[in-house]
């Protein structure tokens, strides 16, 4: 991944650094589109060995597909303790 750092990016990424160091660590990351929130997620999840988990939406994606999908990662996490970040856009919303 090619990255441009400037000093807001790396305040962010240690602003998520720190979300995802706290127990049970969460945020919502609100900007335009194109500003970075995922790559700084993902550097983030990678600087702690995280794993990174993306919903692949396909067209015939329905919301039984999504708890599913949801369900083993969650199993993973907390059966398994495999260190996980969820990453959900805007547009991976489809029924609000």
């Amino acid at each position: 991944m090619d990255l441009v750092f400037f000093e807001d990016a790396v305040k962010h990424c240690c602003v998520i650094l720190r979300i995802l160091m706290q127990p049970r660590g969460n945020a919502m990351l609100i900007g335009v589109s194109g500003c970075g929130k995922q790559s700084l997620t993902k550097l983030a999840s990678a600087m702690f060995e995280y794993q990174s988990f993306q919903v692949k939406l396909t067209k015939n994606f329905r919301p039984k597909d999504f708890r599913d999908c949801l369900k083993g990662r969650m199993l993973n996490a907390g059966c398994k303790n495999v260190l996980t970040t969820f990453i959900m856009t805007d547009t991976q919303i489809m029924y609000e």
